[in-house]
């Protein structure tokens, strides 16, 4: 196992060594981390408590290290970049690949479908797809750790148009996934996404998706 204290002091040298403790935990979701961490009346971080999922215990010691490099950034608002945050960041965006592919909606498998003929030539991988709960401010969210889409419920009576649109906007996040910056800062909107997202052919579809939502009560 790694030593959680010589991976500190190596990314951090020149920062006074908190009170550090590790935990691997079966409450987390696969590949997914915390970080927790006090401060001390100088607002010195005194104490860090890092909480790992399970799943990382037989993933390669360095992409882990990169992971608490990542970590450790958050919460030092740095923008470090080291090689193992790059082999981290590559694990990531690979996961999905290992996952099952166990939940799938038959609305949202139809609208996927859709979207995968008319925009991917068929060469994009079904996700797992689920319906939220009825939200008009987040409709819909692609989850990294566990390859899967969630959609609003607000949708659910939606025309498919719209429905698509929101459908093909996470399937451009489960794409692209995101790149680092010169800085280390993640961006998930990148110019690529952004290109690509206009080639949905509805024309004014926001608008006709702002103007469904005005009609809709949570």
């Amino acid at each position: 196992m790694f030593k959680i204290k010589d991976i500190f002091k190596e990314f951090l040298p020149e920062a006074d060594m908190p009170f550090i403790k590790i935990e691997m935990s079966s409450r987390l979701m696969p590949y997914n981390a915390q970080i927790r961490y006090k401060t001390s009346f100088n607002k010195k971080i005194k104490e860090i408590e890092f909480i790992l999922s399970n799943k990382w215990k037989n993933v390669d010691e360095n992409i882990v290290k990169g992971l608490i490099h990542y970590l450790l950034n958050k919460v030092y608002k740095l923008n470090k970049k080291t090689i193992e945050i790059e082999l981290y960041d590559n694990f990531m965006k690979h996961l999905h690949i290992s996952i099952p592919k166990n939940k799938c909606d038959s609305v949202l498998f139809e609208s996927f479908i859709r979207i995968k003929e008319k925009y991917f030539d068929n060469l994009i991988e079904r996700p797992n797809l689920v319906w939220g709960k009825s939200n008009k401010h987040i409709l819909g969210v692609y989850n990294f750790h566990k390859d899967e889409i969630k959609i609003s419920s607000i949708l659910k009576d939606a025309p498919p148009e719209l429905l698509d649109y929101v459908v093909f906007h996470e399937i451009l996040h489960k794409k692209f996934k995101f790149y680092a910056t010169k800085t280390g800062k993640r961006i998930y909107h990148s110019p690529e996404f952004k290109r690509f997202e206009k080639k949905f052919e509805v024309k004014d579809i926001e608008k006709k998706l702002e103007e469904y939502l005005k009609n809709k009560k949570v």
